[in-house]
């Protein structure tokens, strides 16, 4: 008997077949097979304090295959954990490749900042504040709208993308260029009564 043969009967025969016959010769002329018969018998026993000392409500078959099947899920994680290692893995070869633009403004849902302009206007008719109000719509803050005066003539200073600022000189030209602007009405004098 060959000691894969004795390993093969441990893990198979009862411990009473292998006390007998040419089983219990080979565990005495080998001393390796002799330690695993020790430490089966070991493992076996205190296999059996531990089911002794649960004093389980579960039949045995039943225990046994959740254990089975415990086992089997416990490895089918440790696939499942390769998942996460290879995504962060994808994700950092795609950080050193370099995305376009345009797909890291998908991704992170960031926009780059339009660049801004300012730009002056001088106001012929309107007053400050009916420019300040005609060109709010068009920015987006109070902030970028400024009033002022340059010796007698009000200007309005705007802030903004291009395209917002252009919308503003536009709405303030037409309103000064209008035939019926307050600026082009004749000042009619009221007389009083004496």
């Amino acid at each position: 008997m060959t000691c894969d043969d004795y390993a093969r009967l441990v893990m198979t025969r009862s411990w009473s077949e292998l006390s007998e016959g040419e089983a219990a010769e080979h565990t005495f002329a080998c001393t390796r097979c002799s330690q695993l018969r020790e430490v089966v018998e070991r493992a076996q026993a205190q296999l059996e304090y531990a089911m002794a000392a649960a004093r389980s409500s579960i039949h045995p078959s039943v225990l046994a295959d959740r254990a089975i099947v415990g086992a089997r899920l416990r490895s089918l994680e440790r696939w499942l954990l390769l998942l996460p290692v290879f995504l962060l893995g994808l994700v950092l070869w795609l950080g050193t490749q370099g995305l376009p633009l345009s797909t890291v403004e998908l991704l992170t849902g960031r926009r780059p900042l339009p660049s801004l302009t300012t730009s002056t206007i001088a106001l012929r008719c309107l007053s400050a504040e009916q420019a300040r109000e005609l060109v709010r719509p068009y920015l987006s803050h109070d902030q970028d709208i400024i009033v002022g005066t340059i010796g007698s003539t009000y200007t309005l200073t705007v802030r903004g993308t291009a395209q917002a600022v252009q919308q503003t000189k536009k709405v303030v030209e037409e309103f000064e260029a209008h035939t019926s602007a307050a600026c082009r009405q004749p000042q009619t004098k009221l007389k009083s009564d004496r």
